[in-house]
């Protein structure tokens, strides 16, 4: 069975592309790119070269098995299988490290408020980053950024849990909801918690604390070029 239809609606998931965005980039139509990921039809392999090369993934790993945050993101993986019968035959920089936290999502939020240990994607922790960091985000859009400043779209965020009372206002923070993500600057006004982007042309976002599930503090960003990813 190819896989190739399921990894094509999670890279664009993870890309953050329509059909139509998707199918423009390979000079398909829309209906194509929806019957591929329905089963009802497969990419020619000429498409197929394209889309591997253009999201720099393996071809015998977009057909053959379902993909990974980590590699649709284009980061370095590490094997966590990697290790013998006795587990003393790898060298110091092959063995997995120790300091590693989930990777959130917006298609993963749900499980991970159910049983964070089910989460596979992980990331090592920066040594310039406190320990204490708990999950990690990789920013999916630029409503923190103006003229090229603030955080762009693959910066990856390191955020410790912090009590929802603790929070200061005007502070960038992580914020976890049902179904979503948010990185902004947080005003608390009674039982309401305004979420601001420091674009102007971005409306803020007015949520009720009980809608709120988890807020963390940022701990440090990092450039989506960091080594060392778990799968």
């Amino acid at each position: 069975m190819s896989f190739i239809g399921k990894n094509i609606r999670k890279i664009r998931s993870v890309k953050k592309l329509s059909q139509t965005a998707f199918a423009e980039l390979f000079e398909l139509s829309r209906a194509s790119v929806g019957s591929y990921e329905e089963g009802r039809a497969e990419p020619k392999i000429d498409n197929i070269i394209e889309i591997a090369k253009y999201f720099s993934i393996n071809i015998d790993s977009i057909l053959k098995k379902e993909l990974s945050v980590n590699e649709i993101s284009g980061f370095e993986l590490i094997d966590p299988k990697m290790t013998s019968e006795n587990g003393n035959n790898l060298t110091p920089s092959d063995k997995i490290p120790e300091n590693t936290v989930p990777i959130l999502t917006s298609d993963n939020i749900a499980e991970f408020l159910k049983n964070p240990e089910n989460i596979t994607d992980k990331i090592e922790i920066p040594k310039n980053i406190p320990k204490s960091t708990s999950v990690a985000f990789v920013q999916n859009n630029n409503t923190m950024q103006v003229n090229n400043e603030g955080i762009d779209y693959g910066d990856i965020l390191f955020g410790s849990e912090m009590p929802i009372d603790f929070i200061f206002d005007g502070y960038i923070y992580m914020i976890l909801l049902n179904n979503e993500i948010l990185v902004r600057k947080v005003i608390k006004k009674e039982n309401l918690f305004i979420f601001k982007s420091i674009n102007k042309n971005q409306q803020p976002i007015i949520v009720k604390a009980d809608d709120i599930k988890l807020i963390y503090k940022i701990e440090g960003i990092t450039k989506s070029n960091i080594n060392h990813f778990i799968d």
